[in-house]
C-alpha cells in the first residue's frame, strides 16, 4: 500500500516562562459558551498562536464554563507561523468506548479556523478568526463540521468486495484540470491527519472489479461534470495537484474513521491545504458512487439535505433525490437548494461548489448560448449525425447549447441523449429557424428527447436545454438538471443558396513532438471548391484552438498524461469537414528541475478587469499570457510578482489565461550538493530548505513538496530557459449592467453559520457583504455593507462622518448575561457606553477606546435586574433593550 501522511516537524519546548504565559492565557481568555450565545472571544490571535506553537505533548486546560474545563493534548504540528496545521486530542475523565474527541486548528492564507469534536456526545465547538485580530470559539452543530452517522448500507449483491488488492484502471474526467478528486480503491496507509487524532489507519482495498470501479467513477464524473475539476483514479495526478485544490476519497472496508457510518468527511476540508481524506464505506453498485459524491460535497462545503423535524438525510420522491440527502435508492441524484417540501435548509449547492473558497469554478462553456455562435453539426455527406461527434455539457440552469445545420429540405430526425450510464440531465430540445423562431420541440417525460419533422430549405439551429420534471412534490426543477448530452440522427444536407460544399477531411494527423506540458501536431492540407480558411483542433471532444496552417502546438497539458486529438477543416461559408483520424499522445514525465506554475486563479472579476494569482516559485520572472476564448493567439505580459491585474477587458467575455516562468538551466563548474546536509526524517523543514537524498539535491517549495534540483556532482545552474506553461484557466467578465447582483449568492443563514470578511449573502432582497470575520448576526445589525437590491442594482457606497459615532446597534436583544454594542468610530479617542433605566438613571457605564471603523464592545449584565433599559453612546439616540 502507498504511504499517505504529513511530515511531522520537531518543535523544542520553551522555558517555564512560556508555560506561565499559557496559564495566564487560559485564565483570562479561554471559554466556550452555548450555541445560543455570542461567540466567546479567546483573545488575540498572536497570543493564541504563541501558546499552540510552544506547547507539544503537553496537557492544556481549556475553560468551557465557570465550572467545567476540557483538557487538550497536541499530537502533531506542521508548517510555520504563516501557514500551519495542529492536531490534538481532548482528554476525557471517563474512558471513551468510541472515537477519541478531536482538537484541531489550522491557518492558511491568513484565515484561522479549527474545531473541537466530541463524537460520542454529538457535540462540537468551532474556532474562527474574529475582528480586531481576535480568536472566537462557539458551540456549533456537529453536522456543520462533520458528516456524522451517514446511512450505512449492507452490501448483499454478488459483487460484494473482498479484501484483496487489484490493479486499478486509469480514469480521468477532465485531464489537465488543476483541481482533483482522487478515487482510491486499492488501499491506503493514512497517518498524521485529523482522523483518529493523527494516528495511523491501515485501510484495506475495496476489492472492486474493474467494472465496479468504472461504475463508481462514472457516477461521480457525471455529478461533477459541470465543474472545472478532474475526477480520477490516478494517484500521480493527485500528487501533482496543490493541497488546497485536491481531495482523496478512500473506498474501503476499514471503518476506523467512523465505525457506524456509511461514509464520513470534514466540511470545507477540500480547501484546508492539508491532506485529510474523506471515506466511503457504502460499497454497493450504486451506493458507492452516490456516497462518494455526498462525502466530496461535504469537503466542498455542503451541508445535509433533510426534512424539518424529520430525517437528516432526505431520500427523495418519485425518481429524484438530493445527493446531500440519501440518493442511492433513486435513479436520479441531483445537487439541490432545498426546493422540495419541508426542506431543512436552502443552501445553493452549485454556487458553493463553484465558489471562491474551492477555487475551481464551472467548466468553460463548450457551446454558445446564442445562434450567432452556434456550433456547426458534424455530419457526413449523407447528413448522418453521430453522437460521438456532436456532444456537450450543460453546466448551469442558465446554460443552453446551440448547434447549426443547413438542409436542402425534407425530413430531419434527431435523438438527444443524456449520459448513457448515470445521467443527471433532463433534455428539452428545440429546432429554430434562421430568425430564431421555434419550428419544432421535444420535452417528453423522462430524460431523453427526439424530434422528427419536415423542414424547408435553409439554415436551422438545435437548442439543448436542461429542464425539470413534473412539480416539486413529485419531480424536480431545472436547478441541477445539468450534465452530458449527445446528438445523433439524420437530415438532408443542403444549401441556403451559398457555398455548401464542405472541405475534404484533413489527412495523416500525426504527433511531431511532446514536452511535459505540450503536444505538437501536423496534418496534410484539405481542399475546398472555394478555399479552406482554417482548421479547428480538438482535444478529446473540446475545441482548443483554430489555426490557418497545417500544424500547431497544444500547450498547458499535464506531465505523464495521455491525450487524444483530432482536426477538422472549415471554409468561409461555415462548412466543416469530417474529423481527421484521432491520434493519442502522452506528455513527458514531470521529474525535472522546473515544474509548471500551479494554483492559477482569477479573482476580483469586474466588467473590464480581473486579478490573476498563482503560487509563487523561487525564480520570480513570470510571463502571463491571456486571450479571448475565441481568439487564436495570446497577449503576453511579464511580472516579477505572483499576481497580475488585467485591465481593459471586454464585458461578458470569456478569457483564457496561462502562466510560465523563467527558470535556471545548464551547468557550470562545482558540486551542487556541496555543504548541503542529507535529508533526515522527522526534521521540521520549511520552504526554501535544501537537502541531499539518494545522490540528488532537493529543495522544499511553498506547497511543501520537494523539487529535484539535480544530481550531486554536477555543477550549479547558470543559464535559463522557460518552465512549462501552467494549466490554462478560464474566467468570464461581468455583464455590462447594474442588474443581477444577487445571482449565485446564497441567502443569509443564522447561527451556527459564521461569515468571513468579504463573504456575501442575500437578506430580504438585498445583497450584503460581511465586514468582519466571525460575524453571523442579521445584516441589519450593521456588521454588513449593503451592496444593492437584487432587483434594482447597486447602491451608492455607504460612508460615515469621521467626526461622529454612527450606526449604533445592540445584540442579542433580549439579552440575559451579556450584550454586545456595535458602532462606527471616528476621530475621537474615547467613548462612553451607558446602560440607562426607564427613569433616566445610569445603571452601568463603560469607557472604551475608539478606533476608526467598526467597534464592538461587550457589557456584562449578569447582575442587572430584569426589565427594559436603554443603551446610549454619545449624542446618538438610545437603543431600547430588554434584559431577562
Amino acid at each position: 500500500m502507498k504511504n499517505f501522511h504529513f511530515k511531522k516537524g520537531e518543535v523544542t519546548p520553551r522555558a517555564f516562562k512560556t508555560l506561565h504565559l499559557f496559564i495566564l492565557f487560559v485564565i483570562c481568555y479561554v471559554g466556550i459558551v452555548s450555541a445560543q450565545d455570542t461567540p466567546y472571544v479567546l483573545g488575540k490571535e498572536s497570543i493564541f498562536q504563541e501558546v499552540l506553537n510552544q506547547q507539544k505533548n503537553s496537557t492544556l486546560t481549556l475553560k468551557t464554563s465557570d465550572t467545567e474545563t476540557l483538557s487538550v493534548k497536541i499530537n502533531i504540528k506542521e508548517g510555520d507561523n504563516t501557514n500551519y496545521s495542529i492536531i490534538g486530542s481532548v482528554l476525557l475523565q471517563e474512558k471513551s468506548n468510541g472515537l477519541e474527541p478531536l482538537f484541531s486548528v489550522r491557518k492558511f492564507n491568513g484565515l484561522l479556523e479549527g474545531e473541537i469534536i466530541m463524537y460520542e456526545q454529538k457535540k462540537a465547538y468551532k474556532i474562527s478568526s474574529g475582528d480586531q485580530g481576535n480568536v472566537l470559539i462557539a458551540e456549533a452543530d456537529i453536522n456543520e463540521l462533520l458528516c456524522v452517522e451517514f446511512e450505512s448500507e449492507e452490501v448483499t449483491d454478488s459483487s460484494a468486495p473482498v479484501n484483496t488488492k487489484a490493479a486499478v484502471p486509469s480514469l480521468e474526467s477532465l485531464p489537465g484540470a488543476t483541481a482533483v478528486i482522487y478515487l482510491d480503491f486499492d488501499g491506503e496507509v493514512v497517518s498524521g491527519t485529523r482522523w483518529l487524532n493523527g494516528r495511523t489507519i491501515n485501510a484495506r482495498p475495496a476489492g472492486f472489479s474493474d467494472q465496479k470501479i468504472l461504475t463508481t467513477w462514472r457516477i461521480m464524473a457525471e455529478d461533477f461534470s459541470a465543474f472545472n475539476i478532474n475526477v480520477t483514479t490516478r494517484r500521480d495526478v493527485f500528487d501533482r495537484a496543490p493541497k488546497n485544490r485536491r481531495m482523496m476519497c478512500i473506498f474501503t472496508t476499514t471503518k476506523d474513521a467512523a465505525p457506524s457510518a456509511g461514509g464520513v468527511a470534514y466540511l470545507n476540508s477540500f480547501s484546508w491545504n492539508t491532506d485529510d481524506p474523506c471515506w466511503v464505506f457504502n460499497l454497493g453498485n450504486r451506493s458507492a458512487g452516490e456516497t462518494g459524491s455526498h462525502e466530496i460535497g461535504h469537503t466542498l462545503g455542503l451541508s445535509h439535505d433533510g426534512i424539518r423535524s424529520g430525517t437528516t438525510y432526505y431520500s427523495g420522491h418519485g425518481q429524484w433525490s438530493p445527493i446531500m440527502g440519501w440518493s442511492a435508492s433513486k435513479p436520479i441524484g441531483h445537487w439541490s437548494k432545498g426546493e422540495y417540501n419541508n426542506a431543512n435548509q436552502k443552501e445553493d449547492d452549485l454556487a458553493i461548489i463553484a465558489g471562491s473558497r474551492n477555487g475551481f469554478g464551472y467548466k468553460q462553456d463548450d457551446h454558445s448560448n446564442s445562434t450567432n455562435g452556434a456550433t456547426a453539426i458534424v455530419a457526413d455527406a449523407g447528413g448522418n449525425v453521430k453522437k460521438e461527434d456532436n456532444n456537450g455539457i450543460i453546466t448551469t440552469r442558465q446554460d443552453k447549447d446551440l448547434f447549426s445545420f443547413t438542409t436542402s429540405g425534407g425530413n430531419a430526425s434527431f435523438n438527444f441523449d443524456p449520459d448513457p450510464y448515470y445521467p443527471n440531465l433532463n433534455i428539452k430540445a428545440r429546432i429554430l429557424n434562421a430568425q430564431g423562431q421555434e419550428v419544432a420541440s421535444s420535452d417528453p417525460s423522462g430524460l431523453k428527447a427526439s424530434i422528427s419533422t419536415n423542414l424547408s430549405k435553409g439554415t436551422y439551429y438545435i437548442e439543448i436545454d436542461g429542464v425539470g420534471e413534473g412539480n416539486l412534490s413529485s419531480g424536480y426543477s431545472d436547478y441541477s438538471s445539468i450534465g452530458y448530452f449527445s446528438i445523433s440522427g439524420k437530415y438532408i444536407a443542403g444549401s441556403d443558396g451559398g457555398d455548401t460544399t464542405a472541405p475534404s477531411t484533413p489527412g495523416n494527423l500525426t504527433v511531431s513532438a511532446t514536452t511535459q506540458s505540450s503536444v505538437s501536431l501536423s496534418w496534410t492540407a484539405s481542399t475546398d471548391n472555394v478555399g479552406v480558411t482554417g482548421y479547428d483542433v480538438y482535444q478529446g471532444n473540446t475545441m482548443v484552438s483554430s489555426v490557418s496552417g497545417t500544424s500547431t502546438t497544444v500547450n498547458g497539458l499535464t506531465p505523464s498524461t495521455t491525450y487524444s486529438f483530432k482536426v477538422k477543416a472549415k471554409d468561409a461559408a461555415g462548412n466543416t469537414s469530417a474529423f481527421s483520424n484521432t491520434v493519442s499522445a502522452t506528455t513527458q514525465g514531470g521529474d525535472t528541475t522546473c515544474d509548471a506554475v500551479t494554483g492559477v486563479k482569477a479573482t476580483n472579476i469586474t466588467k473590464t478587469a480581473a486579478t490573476i494569482n498563482w503560487n509563487a516559485v523561487s525564480t520570480p520572472t513570470y510571463t502571463l499570457e491571456y486571450k479571448k476564448s475565441t481568439d487564436a493567439t495570446y497577449t503576453s505580459t511579464k511580472t516579477t510578482e505572483a499576481s497580475k491585474v488585467l485591465t481593459e477587458l471586454s464585458p461578458k467575455t470569456t478569457y483564457q489565461v496561462r502562466v510560465k516562468y523563467t527558470c535556471p538551466n545548464g551547468n557550470n563548474d562545482g558540486n551542487i550538493c556541496e555543504g548541503v546536509p542529507p535529508y533526515r526524517r522527522g526534521t521540521g523543514y520549511r520552504p526554501g530548505d535544501k537537502v541531499t537524498y539518494e545522490g540528488s539535491l532537493y529543495q522544499l517549495n511553498n506547497n511543501y513538496r520537494w523539487d529535484k534540483l539535480g544530481a550531486c556532482g554536477s555543477g550549479s545552474t547558470a543559464n535559463s530557459t522557460d518552465a512549462p506553461y501552467s494549466t490554462v484557466i478560464s474566467f468570464t467578465t461581468l455583464e455590462d449592467t447594474t442588474g443581477g447582483l444577487c445571482d449565485g449568492i446564497a441567502a443569509w443563514r443564522p447561527y451556527p453559520k459564521v461569515y468571513r470578511r468579504g463573504e456575501k449573502a442575500v437578506y430580504n432582497g438585498i445583497l450584503y457583504e460581511a465586514q468582519y470575520n466571525g460575524t453571523y448576526w442579521n445584516p441589519t445589525y450593521g456588521f454588513w455593507t449593503r451592496l444593492g437590491s437584487c432587483s434594482g442594482g447597486a447602491f451608492a457606497t455607504e460612508s460615515f462622518d469621521e467626526t461622529t459615532v454612527e450606526k449604533l446597534s445592540v445584540f442579542p436583544n433580549p439579552a440575559t448575561d451579556r450584550v454586545s454594542v456595535s458602532f462606527m468610530g471616528g476621530s475621537q479617542q474615547t467613548s462612553h457606553i451607558q446602560l440607562i433605566n426607564l427613569v433616566g438613571k445610569v445603571i452601568l457605564q463603560k469607557e472604551v477606546k475608539v478606533t476608526p471603523g467598526r467597534n464592538l464592545i461587550h457589557l456584562d449584565i449578569s447582575e442587572i435586574e430584569s426589565g427594559v433599559y436603554f443603551i446610549k453612546n454619545g449624542t446618538l439616540s438610545p437603543k431600547k433593550i430588554v434584559i431577562n
